[in-house]
């Protein structure tokens, strides 16, 4: 009866896991949005005027317009695309979705290695991978100016995996820590975002018993890139913040602060309005709990195990862009809201509290009336993320109808007020960068 239990609880996570895949291969499709709108306009149009500009290497490390990213991959994705297929889309859809479909792979094999009992190894695996393939997540793949987050996310996740060696005594740690710090870099060049990655690797490193030559090493790297990065940049949109132009000691904006915080951290259930508050009373158990793990596992606790030093990088990673995000953006711009795409900025929030529990279940698991009460709620916690899979697919692909309907009618030359907020807030300079792709034949015949 046991074993019998067991594959049948199996076979329940098999069938929820290919719906599951089949739902986020299907609003890929419907979400898709091929035809250049907003930033892909500076992306195309600075890569054609490159050569006029100060050439590749200046067109690849020069600022982005919100002046806050040099976001290198972005442009090189921008001249494989516009250069090499005159204009498709796909490689920025094949790359953004590669990169998320990393993520679980990597947290997969960590997870892996970890010493579960082999049941409890696959319900944590396959729990991982409806985290991160949400259809919240979707657009950040199947829309190319979305891109930047799925390739922050993986550096951020490819940095702290790589910097935790396997063991000493051979080059292997040196080789993956230096790959680790590649990676840090990497990050950056997807956004700015990207830079919090290394006061983490700073933090890492004391925690891991690197000694002070890797500590001094990585805060070294860290701070000459970021310097260079920044060099020119307002990062963050956190200087006009802190100068009180917005009154920022005031305790309404504060409490504006508070709200976005906890706003950012209950996507993708803040997005919808009958779940405000409920993904508000959610970004708030996120928050505490986050936050203990942060003082307890990453600053008190004597010793921490390879897999909880990467869980907890990755839940302050998550938690510094939360908190990035409401002390720049908020505002008299603040309208209670975050777009769905800054969902993806969480994944390391949720699995590395995830991967941090995996102790406390590995000892539940080892009852059978354990077992089976995991098992019941690992069910459940599937049932709801479908449905959640099927809500959220609904409205990316609602919201991507209604783009792609007014991208065409802008590219068919209809006007109105409404397309500063679709198409770019410039219309005139939007219709030059529309010319000069006709007359270069880019972006033809796409749906």
């Amino acid at each position: 009866m046991t074993d019998r239990l067991d594959r049948a609880f199996l076979a329940a996570l098999a069938v929820i896991g290919a719906v599951y895949l089949i739902l986020f291969g299907y609003y890929f499709s419907a979400t898709m949005i091929r035809r250049p709108f907003l930033d892909m306009f500076h992306y195309i149009m600075d890569y054609l005027d490159y050569a006029r500009t100060g050439g590749f290497l200046h067109y690849l490390w020069s600022q982005y317009t919100h002046s806050e990213h040099r976001q290198i991959w972005m442009r090189l994705l921008t001249a494989i695309d516009v250069g090499v297929f005159h204009g498709v889309a796909y490689p920025f859809l094949i790359a953004s979705t590669a990169c998320v479909v990393a993520m679980p792979l990597l947290f997969g094999r960590e997870i892996a290695r970890a010493g579960l009992p082999a049941q409890l190894s696959i319900t944590a695996i396959w729990s991982v991978v409806l985290l991160v393939l949400t259809t919240a997540n979707v657009i950040d793949c199947s829309i190319p100016i979305e891109g930047i987050y799925p390739q922050t996310v993986l550096f951020v996740v490819l940095s702290l995996i790589l910097f935790d060696g396997i063991g000493e005594g051979s080059r292997a740690p040196t080789l993956r820590r230096l790959g680790a710090m590649a990676a840090a870099i990497g990050a950056g060049f997807a956004t700015g975002l990207g830079l919090i990655i290394w006061p983490i690797l700073v933090w890492a490193a004391w925690r891991g018993r690197l000694g002070w030559r890797w500590i001094v090493a990585v805060a070294l790297v860290g701070s000459i890139f970021i310097a260079l990065y920044s060099h020119g940049l307002l990062l963050f949109h956190l200087n006009a913040a802190l100068e009180g132009e917005r009154q920022f000691y005031a305790p309404a904006h504060l409490l504006q602060v508070g709200d976005a915080f906890l706003t950012f951290l209950g996507l993708p259930w803040t997005r919808a309005a009958a779940l405000g508050v409920v993904g508000r009373v959610l970004g708030a158990g996120l928050l505490s709990v986050g936050l203990f793990t942060i003082v307890w596992r990453g600053l008190v606790k004597p010793r921490l195990g390879r897999l909880e030093r990467i869980a907890v990088g990755l839940i302050m990673f998550s938690l510094a862009i939360a908190a990035f995000a409401a002390v720049g953006r908020t505002g008299s711009e603040w309208k209670g809201i975050w777009p769905v795409r800054y969902t993806l900025l969480l994944v390391p929030l949720h699995v590395g509290l995830f991967c941090v529990a995996l102790p406390w279940l590995k000892d539940r698991w080892a009852s059978l009336d354990g077992r089976r009460a995991m098992q019941m709620v690992a069910l459940a916690f599937g049932a709801l993320m479908l449905f959640q899979q099927i809500a959220a697919g609904q409205a990316g692909a609602s919201m991507s109808r209604a783009l792609n309907v007014a991208i065409a009618q802008f590219m068919a030359g209809k006007r109105d007020p409404t397309m500063t907020r679709v198409v770019w807030g410039d219309l005139t300079y939007t219709q030059h960068v529309v010319d000069e792709m006709r007359r270069r034949q880019l972006y033809l015949g796409l749906n």
